[in-house]
């Protein structure tokens, strides 16, 4: 069974963000370092709602790993629960977009689809439909994830080339810089 203080972590980190809502809007230094991994990378100012997006993160991972547990006789409530939450955690992020980069933004929704869509394809090779369309069906869940991967693969490759030019951009600059002095 799931431990019960493992669950209990995403509502801990949801009072002490309500706690220090103001200090978080301020962007208070004290509160940025102490707790960095709730702020990193979010954009606290678009809404209230954007601050929670750590624990709501965190919450969503916990319940798509304890559901399977939880339910495991009954495969039919795994389907559900994961389609649910998947679809709950969509609207909570394409509505509140927490995320401060734009790029981010889009990847984490597109990757939220695609895993919509590999729910789709797991209720479709359960029990509920004939067993003669399952091959068919696993051939297109094959082609869903590879080309999740392909695309996820393409902007990591993208961010890295990007980051060498920069780098290298920078290496020239005082490189020259240098050569002035």
């Amino acid at each position: 069974m799931v431990a019960p203080e493992l669950l209990l972590f995403p509502f801990l980190l949801i009072i002490i963000v309500y706690r220090n809502r103001t200090k978080i809007d301020e962007g208070d230094l004290e509160i940025t370092r102490k707790y960095k991994y709730l702020v990193e990378n979010v954009n606290v100012s678009k809404s209230w709602y954007a601050k929670y997006f750590v624990p709501v993160f965190l919450m969503r991972r916990l319940l798509l790993m304890a559901l399977p547990v939880i339910f495991y006789q009954n495969f039919a409530f795994q389907i559900m629960f994961l389609t649910f939450f998947s679809m709950m955690y969509i609207i909570y992020y394409s509505g509140v977009r927490p995320t401060a980069n734009t790029q981010q933004q889009y990847l984490i929704e597109l990757n939220e689809v695609f895993i919509m869509a590999i729910n789709y394809h797991m209720m479709l090779l359960s029990a509920f439909v004939p067993k003669a369309m399952h091959f068919g069906v696993g051939v297109s869940l094959v082609n869903v994830i590879m080309l999740l991967m392909m695309i996820n693969f393409g902007v990591m490759g993208y961010n890295m080339g990007c980051r060498l030019v920069d780098k290298y951009v920078a290496y020239k600059i005082r490189k020259i810089w240098e050569e002035e002095i």
